[in-house]
């Protein structure tokens, strides 16, 4: 999850779930070397995967069930697709502080410092867990309403949707050392819903202002780029060398690259529905899924320049959707409506 606009999204894909009633069917891997061992795709207990990364030698998959009600994380063995471990976030093992149990408890994953971190958005915490068996083992209180993490300069970074600033976290000692206002505090439509690390600074979309903000290493200095109000608005901002692209109003359908060396958006491009864009092996990788107002017809993956947009290749993976890229394992994971997380890899 990156941002409470994917509230409606995630409510239809919910719905898409119920009329479908079934996975799309499992392709073989297209890995030469374990082909005959590596899964084509993995089961989730929820139906719908809201991020995916590497935690230790599993695949670690942040989930919800589409209807606000309960997020959890699961680790599977990428080779076989059986279940290693699970922990069920929807209700968390101490007590709200704004709200209730419900989806947007979870809203980020990353791997920092050798553990797994997710954002719970209504508690005002960040969790730190056993990356093997997901065990609870640090809770982080942060500012208010944590929706994105970014993990750079030994640092592990958290958005503050609420507060319209980032706090920088020492995962040494699991505490906040540095809080840093981003977004103009006269709006809450300024505060950031995602961040990201591009090298060497922090990335932060600011949806009211329609800028990125670029926070360094220490926390001491913020500069910002002027993108616009529509390229700013949704959650994703994905770095490739000399810039990065960016989600805009529509969350999916249009993104915007900007161009760090003309301080201008440079590239457009318009994928069908894609939340999120992945940069796997020099390229750009992003989800095209053809939905229509009642169901997914289709899902391809298209690889694109990640300079000019340029579409390269296009692999049709299934007829449900292709959502949420992400890179782990030397493969994009893509998910779809029926609770399948399909590998595809790099091609």
């Amino acid at each position: 999850m990156r941002h409470v606009l994917h509230r409606v999204a995630l409510t239809l894909v919910a719905a898409l779930v119920v009329a479908l009633g079934a996975a799309w069917p499992v392709a073989p891997s297209a890995a030469a070397a374990s082909a005959a061992r590596t899964v084509g795709s993995v089961h989730l207990q929820l139906c719908c995967a809201v991020d995916v990364t590497e935690a230790a030698t599993g695949l670690a998959v942040l989930e919800t069930d589409g209807n606000e009600t309960q997020g959890m994380i699961e680790r599977f063995d990428p080779a076989t697709g059986h279940r290693l471990a699970s922990v069920d976030l929807g209700g968390p093992p101490i007590s709200n502080r704004t709200s209730g149990p419900g989806f947007f408890n979870v809203a980020d994953l990353v791997v920092a410092d050798g553990s797994l971190w997710v954002a719970m958005y209504f508690q005002d915490l960040v969790y730190r867990l056993d990356p093997v068996t997901l065990r609870i083992e640090a809770v982080v209180p942060t500012g208010r309403t944590p929706v994105g993490l970014a993990y750079g300069a030994g640092s592990l970074w958290t958005a503050l949707s609420y507060d319209r600033a980032v706090d920088r976290i020492d995962p040494v000692h699991n505490t906040v050392v540095t809080h840093v206002p981003v977004g103009r505090q006269d709006t809450l439509s300024d505060g950031p819903r995602s961040a990201a690390w591009d090298g060497h600074q922090l990335l932060v979309p600011l949806p009211g202002s329609g800028r990125v903000a670029h926070v360094s290493a220490a926390g001491r200095t913020v500069g910002y780029d002027r993108v616009g109000t529509d390229a700013a608005a949704c959650a994703a901002i994905e770095p490739v060398p000399g810039g990065y692209w960016l989600d805009d109003t529509d969350c999916g359908i249009d993104f915007y690259r900007w161009d760090d060396a003309t301080h201008r958006l440079a590239e457009h491009i318009a994928p069908a529905g894609s939340w999120g864009a992945a940069y796997v092996q020099g390229a750009l990788y992003v989800g095209d899924s053809h939905c229509g107002a009642v169901v997914c017809r289709r899902g391809f993956v298209e690889k694109r320049d990640p300079t000019t947009g340029a579409l390269i290749a296009t692999r049709r993976i299934g007829g449900q959707g292709a959502w949420v890229p992400a890179k782990a394992f030397g493969s994009l994971w893509v998910a779809d409506t029926a609770g399948t997380l399909r590998r595809v890899p790099a091609f």
